[in-house]
């Protein structure tokens, strides 16, 4: 035998699913692993990927700054948010590409995200940390890095021997740079 809910039960349920769903977020969002409950500056990166990496970088047209070291950084979307400084914790989202070749890996890929260190300890290649420091909080970014400041003559499991690899980065958050309060 089925009973039916009263209106008024109904509503009273569907009332409690959306406050609990509301809670839930709300909790979430205020978690203390969450780099902006730590104080960080973030930006909301894309969703992952369901599908493969694209083959090759996408085309774009915006002006190239050879940095001292050689690494050429091109600016595909200006942020006003913190420049990253050595020693910073920060938060990026990237995908790598070798030149003239296939995609390498990607923090998009489904089972993958966000990747976080610490700019200048050599937790990333040389041209990255370098590069980090003309870098702003929600900034994204293209890097082509020349062999010597990506994996060398050995180059690794992905990337074959003096290659330059090319790599888009969204700096998403720094949580040793906070923004001044308004007030």
């Amino acid at each position: 035998m089925t009973r039916r809910l009263s209106s008024h039960s109904r509503r009273a349920a569907v009332v409690a699913v959306v406050f609990a769903f509301a809670l839930a977020v709300a909790l979430t969002a205020c978690s203390s692993d969450s780099p902006a409950a730590a104080g960080a500056t973030v930006t909301t990166p894309p969703d992952r990927l369901a599908g493969p990496l694209p083959s090759t970088p996408p085309e774009i047209n915006v002006p190239t700054q050879l940095l001292p070291d050689g690494v050429l950084l091109q600016t595909i979307t200006n942020a006003t948010g913190p420049l990253a400084q050595t020693g910073d914790h920060v938060t990026i989202e990237y995908t790598t590409w070798v030149q003239g070749g296939g995609p390498i890996e990607s923090s998009y890929q489904e089972g993958k995200g966000p990747y976080t260190f610490a700019v200048g300890s050599d937790a990333v290649i040389p041209g990255w940390d370098h590069a980090m420091l003309n870098m702003h909080v929600g900034g994204q970014y293209r890097l082509t890095v020349p062999p010597d400041l990506a994996y060398g003559t050995a180059g690794n499991a992905l990337v074959p021997p003096n290659t330059t690899i090319i790599t888009d980065i969204q700096l998403v958050a720094d949580s040793d740079r906070t923004p001044t309060p308004k007030g």
